[in-house]
């Protein structure tokens, strides 16, 4: 299914999300879910869920990958692969890496999914976000802990002040939390590295 912004919608794109549209591009629909939403990669390389109503239809032949699925409140209109996978697309925004994985592999073999139809873009976005998500993250479990130690050395010298949810098992459930979500995006990193490595055609 191929769709482009309506007119009435350039001029208001951030009004509903659509400035990473571009006005007069035609784009391939990725998903429908529940009759109202498309799910299209946009010029960010992103899968973003946009309202139905702001794009005109120019093809509406359903892709021979499709499936449909209804129940009582939801319908779903798209690849299979993407509704096996309960919360799929924002499990894929939250950097999990199976979903990561299946949408680089889907895109590989259905790369008209993308507007621009280059792969090399794709993998370099995907990096991108990895590299950036590990330093922004590091930046705030730094800030986090040191905010954490702080408070608990102050608790220790004043205990009968009154401080929050910080304890002694605190700066530990940081650490924690730090080293293994951080180890995983940086396994991910590897990862994609890897493949790259070993299928240039898709390097920038």
């Amino acid at each position: 299914m191929k769709v482009k912004l309506k007119k009435k919608f350039e001029n208001n794109k951030h009004r509903y999300g659509l400035l990473t549209f571009l006005n007069e591009k035609v784009y391939n629909v990725l998903a429908i879910e529940s009759d109202e939403w498309f799910t299209i990669i946009d010029e960010n390389y992103e899968p973003i869920m946009a309202k139905r109503k702001a794009f005109d239809i120019i093809d509406n032949t359903i892709d021979d990958i499709w499936v449909i699925k209804k129940n009582t409140n939801y319908i779903y209109i798209g690849p299979e692969i993407f509704y096996n996978t309960p919360y799929f697309f924002e499990n894929w925004f939250d950097n999990k890496e199976e979903e990561r994985k299946i949408l680089n592999e889907f895109i590989i073999k259905h790369p008209e999914y993308i507007s621009s139809g280059n792969l090399s873009k794709w993998f370099y976005r995907r990096k991108n976000d990895i590299e950036n998500l590990i330093c922004s993250l590091e930046k705030r479990y730094f800030d986090d802990y040191n905010k954490a130690k702080r408070i608990y050395d102050e608790m220790r010298e004043n205990p009968t002040k009154i401080y929050g949810y910080y304890c002694d098992t605190t700066l530990n459930e940081i650490m924690k939390d730090k080293d293994e979500f951080i180890s995983n995006l940086k396994q991910q990193l590897a990862d994609l590295n890897k493949f790259l490595d070993e299928n240039p055609q898709y390097k920038s």
